[in-house]
């Protein structure tokens, strides 16, 4: 009877000690299970960033593009309810569905998604971050008052008596429309359940579309029909008198520099150039076959500059021309932001299951000094 219950107290003490064994160890698969949801939030959160990063996200910060489909009560409704129309604003047409993407074979293990959606090539924009931001605009238009010509008659003056010496100022008054900027694509309406990345992706991109054109309107608009006057439009042609017997490329935008100066106008802060002149540029040699701008290897150049001006390499300007210009000189406003709208109700796109999406903007562009504008182009005979 006696060993019985010493058995018994042993068995009794094991199982307490069991106990307290598991609840250590409960313990401590809790709290390993809570630093590893953790580490996977913080690790989503890269993977988020990066795909971001690929597909035009916002570096600064945080997302805005995805908070404002997010918080939308109107994308909300459209995916509950599959017609409609959301709309939200932000700072040859081929139907994109799951299928033109491709997607796993039934029955068969599906196929793993890497490296996210890699874009085509994708021309840098600058001139929106390069010009003065004046704002908005309320009306279909804008104006301003440009001073076209001051007689400076300032000077001694005679005896007392004598009538003093009379200036004069003449003004002209610049009106400018605003002007739309659009395009939209036409999309299947599963995507906003099936694959939500590319949707994510296809939003970004028609605003990518939207501002390289706004880039190629800012910069050479014509002012014809709902065209923005650009800046190449409304510049002063280079005068060829200020070059020598002998120049390059990099004198000719000296000169330019001093036109600007030499017009009383707003010194000028840029240059446009296309790529191949720039590479010209960078490839020029002293009789010495030393490079002008710096040597090529061994050190960081920096951004590129010309004078201790920033230069801005881009296609949207021809190649042989340049443009010499002032952030002062102009000022771009907003009518309004950047608007993403979805909607089902176009055509037959309810019945066949098709949303467009529509990305657009409104804007007027203002140039108030042309003379501290200056374009040309690199010929033997420049004009």
């Amino acid at each position: 009877m006696a060993v019985d219950e010493e058995i018994q107290r042993a068995l009794s003490q094991m199982t307490t000690e069991t106990k307290a064994l598991f609840t250590t160890l409960q313990t401590k698969y809790d709290t390993l299970d809570a630093a590893h949801k953790a580490l996977q939030q913080q690790t989503d959160a890269l993977d988020l960033n990066g795909r971001d990063r690929l597909v035009g996200g916002n570096l600064g910060g945080e997302d805005l593009l995805r908070k404002g489909f997010e918080d939308s009560s109107e994308f909300a409704r459209l995916k509950e309810l599959g017609k409609g129309k959301a709309t939200l604003k932000f700072e040859t047409k081929t139907l994109i569905s799951s299928i033109a993407v491709g997607s796993g074979t039934a029955g068969v293990l599906a196929p793993q998604l890497v490296g996210g959606i890699v874009p085509v090539a994708q021309r840098r924009l600058f001139m929106r971050d390069l010009l003065s931001r004046g704002g908005r605009v309320s009306g279909n238009s804008a104006y301003f008052i440009r001073e076209t010509a001051f007689t400076n008659n300032a000077s001694p003056q005679g005896i007392e008596g004598t009538v003093k010496a009379e200036s004069a100022i003449t003004f002209d008054t610049v009106s400018r429309n605003v002007t739309t900027l659009a395009h939209w694509v036409p999309a299947a309406r599963q995507l906003m359940d099936d694959l939500p990345a590319l949707l994510e992706y296809v939003r970004r991109k028609l605003l990518f579309g939207l501002r390289y054109r706004e880039d190629v309107e800012i910069l050479s608009g014509d002012g014809s029909g709902q065209h923005l006057t650009g800046l190449i439009t409304s510049s002063t042609a280079f005068n060829t008198g200020l070059l020598g017997s002998a120049w390059n490329k990099i004198d000719m935008l000296r000169r330019a520099l001093e036109q600007v100066e030499i017009a009383d106008e707003i010194p000028a802060g840029f240059f446009v150039v296309n790529p191949a002149d720039w590479a010209d540029i960078e490839l020029t040699k002293s009789s010495q076959g030393e490079y002008l701008i710096g040597e090529p290897g061994g050190q960081d150049l920096g951004p590129d500059s010309l004078w201790g001006k920033p230069v801005v390499v881009t296609n949207a300007i021809t190649s042989g021309t340049f443009l010499c210009g002032s952030s002062e000189g102009a000022e771009l406003f907003d009518r309004t932001d950047a608007t993403i709208e979805i909607s089902t109700e176009y055509s037959d796109y309810f019945v066949r299951n098709l949303m467009a999406i529509l990305c657009e903007c409104r804007e007027v562009l203002c140039i108030y000094r042309p003379g501290s504008f200056i374009r040309g182009t690199f010929s033997t005979s420049p004009a």
